[in-house]
């Protein structure tokens, strides 16, 4: 369950919503925004569920996971603060096409979808925004797909470790941590893969010292070699 609360906004990526605006621009909008806190495994909304709020993770973690027909859970995406989700309450409220959860303590911003539709007309710098989210979006799946379908699971694997180090990850000292909460399952799922082959993978990297794993935590102790493994 989600309680309001009061919200800082400090990203370590660009504002994916508010990039660009004026100052009174992002205040009105901010203004009108209900801020939201949820608990680990608090699921904010559910796959179906009538999409009228756009939502943005102002910090934590969450999984973006959709049900299939035979009723398996696919995790779409893992995405941390500055983040914007819930795009389809933006197109007419259908139905939300996946569920979103924190995976870790996590705060976020809801707005009313018929509020930031409204502003669409008035501030095109807001609809660039969001185009471009959509783009970098599409993009990623395109890429994932293409790799699905051409790379082995060694590779895709080591692709998508270094992506998740790219968005997550955290120097110590030598090796970059990738903290939060996920688990050797939505690395699975992200990739396409059996838990038994990304175990089997990721234990072999462990032997030869390429990562270390530990409970919702990756260590990339070689980087280089997993760069080349990605290759």
């Amino acid at each position: 369950m989600s309680r309001r609360i009061g919200l800082s906004r400090r990203f370590d990526r660009p504002d994916q919503l508010l990039a660009g605006l004026t100052s009174e621009q992002s205040k009105a909008i901010l203004k009108h925004g209900r801020p939201i806190k949820l608990g680990r495994g608090d699921v904010l909304f559910r796959q179906d569920d009538r999409a009228t709020t756009f939502f943005q993770l102002v910090s934590g973690r969450m999984r973006l996971c959709q049900a299939t027909a035979g009723g398996n859970q696919v995790l779409l995406r893992l995405i941390g603060n500055g983040h914007v989700f819930g795009l389809r309450s933006l197109n007419g409220g259908g139905p939300y096409h996946f569920s979103a959860q924190a995976i870790r303590p996590s705060e976020a911003i809801a707005w009313k979808s018929d509020f930031i539709s409204g502003l669409l007309e008035d501030i095109p710098q807001l609809v660039s925004n969001l185009f471009s989210v959509m783009l970098d979006r599409a993009d990623e799946y395109q890429v994932r797909l293409r790799d699905l379908i051409t790379l082995p699971i060694e590779k895709r694997l080591a692709r998508t470790v270094l992506q998740l180090a790219d968005e997550f990850g955290q120097r110590s000292g030598n090796a970059t941590v990738i903290d939060g909460g996920f688990t050797l399952k939505d690395l699975a799922e992200i990739t396409g893969t059996t838990l038994f082959t990304a175990s089997r993978v990721t234990s072999n990297w462990e032997r030869t010292r390429i990562v270390k794993k530990e409970r919702g935590a990756l260590t990339l102790r070689n980087l280089p070699r997993l760069q080349a493994i990605a290759e």
